[in-house]
């Protein structure tokens, strides 16, 4: 499945993701989120990005081992990061109405 990144910002694109996908490993949450294809501008701003929402409780991360014997940081929405989200994504499509109508016309 491949999610297509907007002009939304980027912790939107982050919760729309996880809202998407479900749990998803921290890695590949990163190279969805960093450039060429996603909102951050960086694979550090993305994983800064990571650690602003987990501290903001809106997702939760987890480790789970991995098949190569180390271990892997998994990410999920909590409750919060679905209400937020909810928040976020109509505010944004609000936004994105008022942009589509041409000043002094109607949609």
């Amino acid at each position: 499945m491949t999610i297509t990144q907007s002009n939304e910002g980027p912790e939107l694109s982050a919760l729309r993701m996880l809202q998407t996908l479900g749990p998803t490993q921290g890695f590949d949450v990163v190279a969805r989120l960093a450039p060429p294809r996603g909102a951050c501008a960086s694979h550090s701003d993305a994983y800064a990005l990571l650690y602003t929402l987990e501290s903001r409780g809106l997702i939760e991360g987890h480790l789970e081992p991995s098949p190569d014997g180390g271990e892997r940081r998994w990410y999920s929405l909590t409750a919060r990061g679905h209400r937020s989200l909810a928040k976020l994504a109509s505010v944004a499509d609000e936004a994105a109405l008022t942009a589509a109508v041409p000043a002094g016309g109607e949609a």
